[in-house]
């Protein structure tokens, strides 16, 4: 084994030597051998030199790329926020009505208002006028049941008060009265409307008797 390693060494050793022998006596071998060798040196130093940067210029082009995505995510939002803006603009009316629809708390007085106002408008008399036990700020319970029948829930997230109205004169106002009563801008359920006749010594009395309940936003 180790005659072998000799041997190999040996015809190395001669093949460097002649190679070393043409590098000194030809000329043009020398500047063929430099020039490589330059080149090499050269490339070396170049490609460790040029890698930070080119690693640099890449991650550079991914984030400009990020960046871009980024800004035409954000283009699009601005664009969906104006579109949003000019239809709530558009529909600030309607918005105002609602809050008017759905209030917040029970404003028990305002509705006795409106009551009051189409029973002069439509020239019926008042002969009662009632709420229910109510609270008229914050959350209260439950609507009271009719003692005849269960009451259907009111939407979820609402609350109201239990109202109720007796009113008299023409058939054909009492008619109008209940009508514009179920038409106000804030929803009523009508649980109960009952038209009665009596007779009196004045004469016959139409009359008609409503209840139900009224809603407003429930205050988490």
């Amino acid at each position: 084994m180790a005659v072998g390693w000799r041997k190999d060494y040996t015809r190395y050793q001669r093949y460097f030597l002649n190679l070393f022998a043409v590098y000194k006596n030809r000329d043009d071998v020398k500047a063929f051998l430099e020039i490589v060798l330059s080149l090499a040196t050269i490339t070396f130093f170049v490609i460790f030199a040029l890698r930070p940067t080119v690693v640099t210029i890449t991650q550079i082009l991914k984030d400009i790329g990020t960046k871009e995505e980024t800004l035409q995510t954000l283009k699009r939002k601005t664009d969906d926020l104006n579109a949003a803006q000019t239809i709530y603009n558009q529909e600030i009316d309607r918005v105002l009505f609602l809050s008017d629809s759905i209030p917040t708390n029970a404003q028990v007085e305002d509705y006795m208002r409106q009551i009051i106002a189409l029973a002069v408008k439509d020239s019926v008399a008042l002969t009662n006028l009632k709420i229910e036990e109510t609270v008229l700020k914050g959350n209260g319970g439950p609507v009271q049941k009719s003692k005849n029948e269960e009451l259907s829930d009111l939407p979820g997230g609402s609350q109201g008060f239990t109202f109720s109205t007796t009113a008299s004169g023409a058939y054909t106002n009492l008619l109008s009265f209940l009508g514009d009563i179920e038409s106000l801008r804030r929803p009523i359920w009508i649980d109960e409307s009952v038209l009665s006749l009596s007779e009196t010594t004045a004469g016959k009395i139409i009359s008609v008797s409503v209840k139900g309940r009224v809603a407003y936003e429930k205050k988490d």
